[in-house]
């Protein structure tokens, strides 16, 4: 987690703050970016409470939003210390999480120190699920979580979002996996359709990076990850989600028939 230059800093100036604690995780999802991508799991996945906290107060001349991302941050005991002295200095606190990380000790840590939002991965019914990830019982830790979380008053505790990643391996059985997300009892079930790398935005995003940053990127080209998606059933599958009128419901991007029918 390298420290930002503060001149660049204070030029791009960004209104939400993505801290990639690591990008260690025990999960193997195959459209991964970590995986896909040869990042090194162990940088920066030797972060510390200190790294992290002065670069939280270096960007705290205004108001953000800081979201805590990875890999996997819940593998890190000293989270919910980060996410209080995020919210101390006026911020909000999202976390995305697989949440097998997670015990409800540290759950309810991170709500009393006043977590705004947490974003948990499920990208299926419990059978797809853990197919997916490659782990067995995964769906139900972290329904577990959530469960242990929705005890609590609304009031003091995250916004929960479930989200699934519409994939290869998921995009026919999107309904099912409405109703098994459902059944957990989020606020938000966010489906959102899969990103990938084209040459031509890496391209772009190189050049980008060398200017504004003076970095360079090690990402690939990762648009084989869209085939095998057919884009007519994942068409139907969303119809007949939205047919149901479920509020909770969000798809990112929101395609219309049209887009579908593009591609």
């Amino acid at each position: 987690m390298a420290m930002p230059d503060r001149k660049r800093t204070q030029r791009l100036s960004p209104l939400t703050v993505s801290l990639d604690l690591t990008y260690r995780c025990g999960l193997r999802c195959g459209f991964c970016f970590v995986n896909r991508n040869a990042v090194d799991r162990e940088s920066p996945g030797k972060a510390t409470l200190a790294r992290a906290s002065r670069l939280v107060e270096k960007l705290s001349e205004k108001k953000r939003c800081f979201y805590l991302a990875g890999g996997e941050p819940s593998i890190f005991p000293w989270l919910p210390d980060l996410v209080r002295l995020i919210k101390a200095r006026g911020h909000r606190c999202l976390l995305t999480t697989n949440a097998q990380g997670l015990t409800k000790a540290s759950a309810l840590a991170l709500a009393a120190a006043g977590l705004d939002d947490i974003e948990i991965s499920l990208h299926g019914p419990p059978d797809l699920h853990d197919k997916i990830v490659g782990k067995s019982g995964a769906f139900e830790k972290a329904a577990e979580v959530c469960r242990e979380l929705l005890f609590l008053p609304a009031r003091k505790r995250p916004a929960i979002s479930l989200w699934c990643t519409i994939n290869r391996a998921n995009h026919s059985r999107l309904y099912e996996t409405y109703l098994a997300l459902k059944a957990v009892g989020p606020e938000i079930i966010a489906f959102n359709h899969l990103t990938f790398v084209t040459k031509k935005a890496l391209a772009r995003t190189r050049a980008l990076f060398k200017k504004e940053l003076g970095a360079q990127l090690g990402l690939k080209d990762t648009s084989h990850l869209a085939r095998g998606i057919d884009p007519a059933m994942v068409a139907r599958q969303i119809k007949r989600i939205r047919a149901c009128g479920d509020p909770a419901v969000r798809f990112d991007p929101n395609l219309s028939d049209r887009d579908f029918a593009a591609h």
